[in-house]
């Protein structure tokens, strides 16, 4: 019997954990099946931005800063509260008292109460008498010096309000950071797809030529050494092949990084998969993608105006801090039987005054001149940061413009190479010129066009990191 239902166990959990693989693999089939035709630029991006960890955390961090501004609310909760203490001894009430009520803070430092106390025994305090029904007390007490225009109160909750912009920011900028390595990381793949194309049509272009070539050679119109020529052309460019399939193998995997499933399943990208031909982005409007570049609200520099901000809340906390400690309370009591407002005497009351100062104020005066200095540093560190990110963006336009201008010349320089690779093999058909040089001409249409390739990738990384230092992904 114990083995019966050990057997079952063994066979619950097998089908458990089968059913569980399925599921997963037929996500990932399914997710790779909808990749393996032409993948755009637009259709990558977002569906980094859907489901990729590293966003999903800095949508953590604003939540995190959400949960501290709520936390700061508090100080201005309304609080009830309640007290109650007695005394029996020897069969003897010595006392009992009652206090509770509801005390409201306001933002503007004037504290609502609303209290009610009941108290009775044989030794009670005469003071703490209170009529047999009990006694009701309506009031507020309000700061007239130290607290009446910023506390410690209103301070944190301005502190918990510039957390909350700053994790805002602190989102921007890692999402800004995920989308610009995932841009480059599309054209890394994009490129090695391109450069792949031009290594397999020099292949055939060198296998077609050494076939040829030995034909020549069996009728004796070519020496037998071209043939030889030929054949470690092909060898070359077959060695090239395989490093450029290397390369599109890797980018393909570096770019299946960067996606994600819904409940953080890695997924990867179908070897079939290949990017949508995008010839103008890549060259002649790549300038013409970059948005407004405007320094106002750069996340680069929104972090450091928000600390300059929290210093400035603390100065402010501590210049009140310098005025005296001048506190006013009043309670209007009333017996809280029959009708409350024609029964309200103006003669029954409670008030009460305080005062303090410190003679010297060397802690206060101490706590403002380091604050002082922390704005002014502050400051500067902003304003050194704000010419430096100028700087950034200047040269980062300027190394734009220069790709793209390389891009076009190189692009002619191609065509070029083509034209004259075409006249040489023309030539070579009809039985003059040379094989080295139909080799040389190929080689350098190749290298060209590689070469053009490098810039293209240059241009589109360097539109990538001054997009980042725009923050333009996020928009």
């Amino acid at each position: 019997m114990r083995k019966r239902l050990f057997t079952l166990e063994l066979s619950f959990v097998f089908v458990f954990l089968c059913s569980s693989l399925s599921m997963i693999a037929q996500q990932q089939t399914f997710y790779a099946d909808s990749l393996t035709k032409q993948i755009s630029l637009s259709s990558f991006m977002e569906l980094v931005k859907q489901n990729h960890p590293a966003i999903k955390v800095a949508l953590g961090q604003v939540s995190m800063a959400e949960a501290e501004m709520l936390s700061a609310k508090g100080g201005f909760d309304p609080k009830l509260y309640t007290k109650l203490d007695q005394k029996y001894f020897k069969d003897n009430n010595y006392y009992s008292v009652l206090n509770g009520g509801v005390t409201v803070p306001t933002w503007l430092g004037l504290d609502l109460d609303v209290n009610y106390s009941e108290n009775e025994g044989a030794f009670l305090n005469p003071m703490k008498t209170t009529p047999t029904g009990g006694l009701l007390s309506v009031g507020a007490s309000l700061n007239i010096g130290k607290g009446l225009l910023f506390d410690q109160r209103r301070a944190a909750y301005r502190n918990a309000q510039l957390m909350l912009q700053m994790g805002e920011n602190e989102k921007r900028l890692q999402v800004n950071m995920v989308l610009m390595n995932a841009y480059k990381t599309y054209w890394k793949w994009y490129i090695a797809y391109e450069n792949l194309q031009v290594l397999n049509e020099g292949l055939i272009l060198a296998k077609t030529r050494l076939s040829a070539v030995k034909s020549q050679a069996v009728f004796g119109d070519k020496p037998a050494i071209d043939t030889v020529e030929a054949l470690s052309q092909v060898q070359n460019r077959e060695a090239d092949l395989i490093q450029g399939k290397l390369d599109v193998q890797n980018q393909t995997l570096y770019l299946s990084a960067y996606l994600w499933g819904e409940n953080l399943i890695p997924l990867e990208l179908s070897p079939n998969a290949f990017p949508k031909k995008d010839e103008e982005s890549i060259a002649a409007n790549a300038l013409a993608n970059i948005a407004d570049t405007s320094l106002v609200n750069n996340p680069l520099l929104v972090s450091s105006r928000l600390k300059l901000q929290q210093i400035q809340v603390e100065k402010k906390l501590a210049k009140e801090m310098y005025k005296p400690t001048i506190k006013l309370k009043y309670n209007a009591l009333q017996e809280p039987v029959g009708d409350l407002v024609n029964n309200y005497n103006m003669n029954n009351y409670t008030w009460g005054f305080q005062f303090g100062m410190p003679l010297l104020f060397r802690k206060e005066r101490g706590k403002l001149r380091l604050l002082k200095a922390k704005e002014e540093m502050q400051q500067y560190e902003l304003e050194l940061k704000q010419k430096q990110l100028q700087v950034k963006i200047d040269a980062a336009l300027n190394k734009l413009q220069a790709l793209v201008d390389q891009t076009k010349v190189f692009k002619d320089l191609v065509n070029n190479y083509a034209v004259l690779v075409a006249a040489e093999n023309k030539i070579f058909k009809g039985g003059e010129g040379s094989l080295f040089l139909v080799n040389s001409r190929e080689s350098k249409y190749i290298e060209g066009y590689l070469k053009y390739n490098t810039i293209r990738l240059k241009a589109m990384e360097s539109q990538a990191e001054l997009n980042y230092l725009l923050s333009n992904f996020e928009e």
